[in-house]
């Protein structure tokens, strides 16, 4: 299946749960998410509940995209074509970039049932290093900033990832508006192919891996 097959539309509220279920999926072995927690089972816990919350403040103040394939189906079924999920994205406008995620994190409810009090804390804790380094190297000029994308497990190698972040720099190019975001260092050739160039090093310490930041002027 390649990207053409991909349709990519603004998430509905009631959409955002099922994004936050593959963002968590997409993030459960990311080296940073790892260092923050290590614990698999806590983190498996944990992950869904913050990326709700975020992606709940993106919905808010910005877009939130998601990918849908075609479902499989059978060539004799006469049910009407269907679509699933398969990848989404959250892209903020300028101005609204970064809540405090961690604090308001802290202050849901559903996270004190999602993990034990030494892993909330260490979450916590080592979520605001990476935030606090993470603001220290944001810039400052207007632009849209890709907070996060992440594709299903299943849909791996279809052009999801591509047709997400295609979408959102199409809308950026149309406002003449820079993009920016952070990766880790192997992703940088990936991210290399849209136009973005790496402009900053973000070096949280205490063996935390290390990001980049990434810039993209606009086309046109």
């Amino acid at each position: 299946m390649s990207n053409h097959d991909v349709r990519v539309l603004h998430a509905e509220s009631d959409q955002l749960p099922e994004c936050a279920r593959i963002m968590a999926a997409a993030f459960q072995d990311n080296a940073e998410f790892r260092w923050i927690l290590p614990d698999d089972e806590a983190r498996a816990s944990l992950l869904p509940v913050f990326f709700g919350s975020s992606l709940r403040h993106v919905g808010s103040t910005g877009t939130v995209l998601i990918a849908h394939q075609p479902a499989d189906q059978s060539p004799e079924s006469q049910a009407e074509p269907t679509s699933v999920i398969s990848g989404a994205a959250a892209w903020s406008p300028p101005g609204t970039w970064r809540p405090a995620w961690w604090r308001e994190l802290m202050n849901a409810p559903r996270m004190f049932f999602a993990a034990s009090p030494p892993q909330l804390r260490r979450f916590a804790q080592r979520g605001s290093m990476v935030d606090k380094a993470m603001r220290a190297a944001h810039p400052q000029t207007p632009h849209w900033y890709l907070a996060g994308v992440g594709v299903a497990p299943h849909a791996h190698g279809a052009g999801i990832g591509s047709a997400l972040i295609q979408a959102g720099l199409d809308r950026a190019d149309a406002q003449g508006l820079p993009a920016y975001l952070e990766c880790v260092r192997t992703l940088i050739p990936y991210y290399e192919r849209f136009g973005f160039v790496e402009t900053a090093q973000i070096d949280v310490g205490e063996g935390c891996p290390a990001q980049v930041g990434m810039w993209r002027e606009p086309t046109r």
